[in-house]
């Protein structure tokens, strides 16, 4: 739905080619694109290459952005960014003040697909900001329930909840069904997350209702994966593996990918439904296809599914190939996102240097212009003395001397002003970099990207004023002297997230150790732990406390070692212990298979939704403060590597405890056992 309105947005400017014609081009494309996105790119480029003389730049634009949707939808999304690049370029060209709308509306559809909201929010605001230039409201409308969609994610439901609102008010004053019920679908998955399962089903049944009154049959499909989420919430398995049949068959003669998350919800019906056979059967077909379309959330879910499966058939010996492969998709995933963003921010980077480089030239031709008009303000003024002192050589020769005398004075000003205005520039420039050097903002990225749309509005704003001849030499000064800084500080921020990365490998890095070794594990800690706590220099006195059994291992003490400082970082650094009472204590239990270790603190504790990600990479409730939120991601890499593993467990009382289980022996790359 998001796609389609921004591949459906109306030309403002008169078209070489009459927009009547360029409706069936893209009524074409739009077909061919349904059944395969490859297809719909090919499509473009040959009406691209076939009407390159007859469309007009607008025309050709809207067709890129069509282009770079369909290149993110087949993962491409690399390539999509190129030609957004490439797109906001051409509208540098254009008069047209809307232009930019898809440009900013297409981008933020890509963060939000990678999970990147904060970034997906920037560019949804600037597309709102745009949208003011449309003529259609339809579009600023379909942007705020985008909008919504995102805050749904972050868990901001009142602020999600006015604007879908907005959405459905919209859709009944315009008699628009199709929005209607896409408000509706919205409006259930909100108060699905909100736990009110009665509502969401009834908001769910309006939609289809509406769908089935006024023909949409194409929508059905969204209706029925819907109402499987809630059946699935209320653990209706039967019901939800109906609907969710039901949206497979609406969904057969569209794009492939659309067959991913109703397949995925399928499978966890028949896996409740202890329908085996089933879900092996379509987990053959999802999982091969989320691989050959590159969706590695999908395959990532897949995987999962295809471990519980085997699990649940005692297929004991596939479950951690299956786990395997599903950590792989994730870590690909994460790579992936971490690689659009750089991209994105290395595209907006580039576009606003050469935006500066064009800037300064247009400012150097000023300045010629300036000068060249001064020489011949000052020619004519000394043709006219020379005209008078040949007509008037006794009577005006006075007067002569008096004009050359100005004339004089003019030119000493008009150079001083020059060396001032150089002068100016080199402090500008100097005090611009001292500045930059001595911001360091807590999110790089985020920052980077203020900083470039701040420069882009203080350009525009220049070049109004320069095109107006309405700009004096001071706002000129004023204005080079911000953009300097803006172009500064989003440098500083690029490389400031480099070495974030940097130290991000360094740390990862760290979890290597060549030979296994054989020690008590109880001693170990005895030994290690007041040393490290010694070196982490806590500002006030801890208590250590380390009861439970001796045990004897065969692991990597080293790697033990870098787990258990990650910990008492965590509580010392986040646990906010009072004080006074201060305390830290491990307590070791022995198993058949191995050894648990129960690491407390008696700190503020972490709350559940906080803990849902503590072991996420660069996740950190202190961001941006000194603390790159890596340390309890690599406890739980560390532990995975040890083939063992590390929870949370939630206290009644104040105070965070980390269980770690560590298995009594480890196994080698190739999974044999080392005894």
């Amino acid at each position: 739905m998001v796609y389609l309105l921004l591949l459906l947005l109306l030309s403002a400017s008169v078209s070489a080619m009459p927009e009547e014609d360029f409706a069936r081009i893209r009524t074409d494309i739009f077909s061919v694109s349904n059944q395969s996105y490859s297809n719909g790119i090919e499509k473009i480029d040959t009406a691209l290459q076939q009407y390159r003389y007859q469309l007009t730049l607008e025309q050709q634009i809207r067709l890129l952005y069509s282009k770079a949707i369909y290149q993110h939808r087949t993962n491409q999304t690399q390539a999509a960014l190129v030609t957004l690049h490439q797109c906001k370029l051409l509208s540098e060209e254009s008069a047209d003040q809307s232009i930019l709308y898809s440009y900013h509306n297409v981008l933020a559809g890509i963060f939000a697909d990678f999970g990147l909201y904060e970034q997906a929010l920037q560019h949804y605001a600037q597309a709102i900001e745009k949208a003011s230039f449309l003529s259609n409201p339809l579009y600023a409308r379909q942007t705020e329930n985008n909008i919504a969609l995102i805050l749904t994610e972050l868990g901001q439901y009142n602020e999600a909840r006015r604007y879908l609102e907005r959405f459905y008010q919209f859709g009944v004053e315009t008699d628009d069904v199709s929005v209607q019920a896409v408000a509706l679908n919205n409006q259930a998955e909100l108060a699905l997350k909100q736990g009110s399962i009665k509502v969401a089903n009834e908001l769910h049944q309006r939609a289809l209702a509406l769908r089935h009154l006024h023909n949409l049959t194409h929508e059905l499909s969204f209706s029925f994966l819907g109402l499987a989420k809630v059946a699935r919430a209320t653990a209706n398995w039967q019901q939800c593996a109906d609907y969710a049949r039901q949206s497979l068959l609406l969904r057969q003669d569209r794009n492939r990918l659309d067959l991913l998350e109703p397949g995925m919800l399928l499978v966890e019906a028949q896996l409740a439904l202890q329908q085996w056979p089933d879900a092996q059967l379509q987990l053959d077909q999802l999982i091969p296809l989320a691989d050959e379309l590159r969706q590695l959330d999908a395959l990532q879910q897949s995987w999962q599914l295809q471990a519980n499966l085997f699990e649940k058939t005692g297929q004991y010996s596939k479950v951690s190939e299956a786990w395997r492969s599903s950590m792989t998709a994730y870590a690909q995933l994460t790579e992936q996102r971490f690689a659009i963003t750089v991209a994105q921010n290395s595209t907006e980077l580039g576009l606003l240097l050469r935006n500066k480089e064009i800037s300064e030239l247009q400012q150097q031709h000023f300045i010629q212009q300036l000068n060249t008009e001064s020489l011949q303000r000052q020619l004519w003024a000394g043709s006219a003395a020379a005209l008078v002192i040949i007509l008037l050589i006794l009577w005006f020769s006075w007067k002569l001397r008096q004009k050359s005398c100005l004339l004089a004075a003019n030119l000493s000003t008009l150079q001083q002003t020059q060396t001032q205005l150089v002068e100016a520039e080199k402090q500008a420039s100097l005090s611009s970099l001292v500045v930059g050097m001595a911001h360091q903002l807590n999110t790089p990225l985020g920052n980077c990207l203020t900083a470039i749309s701040s420069s882009l509005e203080l350009q525009g704003n220049l070049q109004a004023k320069l095109d107006s001849k309405s700009l004096s030499a001071k706002e000129l000064s004023a204005g080079l002297q911000h953009d300097q800084q803006l172009l500064q500080l989003a440098q500083n921020n690029i490389n400031k997230a480099a070495s974030l990365v940097e130290r991000y490998k360094q740390i990862v890095a760290q979890t290597q150790e060549s030979q296994p070794q054989q020690f008590d594990i109880k001693t170990q800690l005895q030994q290690q732990l007041p040393v490290l706590l010694q070196g982490l220099q806590p500002d006030y006195p801890v208590k250590l406390d380390i009861s439970g059994d001796h045990y004897t291992l065969l692991s990597y003490p080293s790697l033990i070692s870098q787990v258990l400082t990650a910990l008492l970082e965590n509580a010392l650094l986040h646990g906010d212990m009072p004080a006074s009472s201060a305390r830290v204590s491990v307590d070791i239990e022995a198993e058949t298979s191995g050894v648990r270790l129960s690491f407390s603190d008696n700190g503020k504790g972490i709350s559940e939704d906080i803990a849902k990600r503590i072991f996420d990479p660069m996740f950190s409730t202190r961001l941006g403060q000194g603390h790159l939120g890596l340390g309890l991601n690599m406890v739980f890499n560390i532990m995975q590597k040890l083939h063992g593993y590390v929870q949370w467990q939630p206290q009644a009382t104040a105070g965070c405890t980390f269980v770690l289980f560590l298995p009594q022996h480890i196994r080698n790359a190739d999974n044999s056992s080392t005894d």
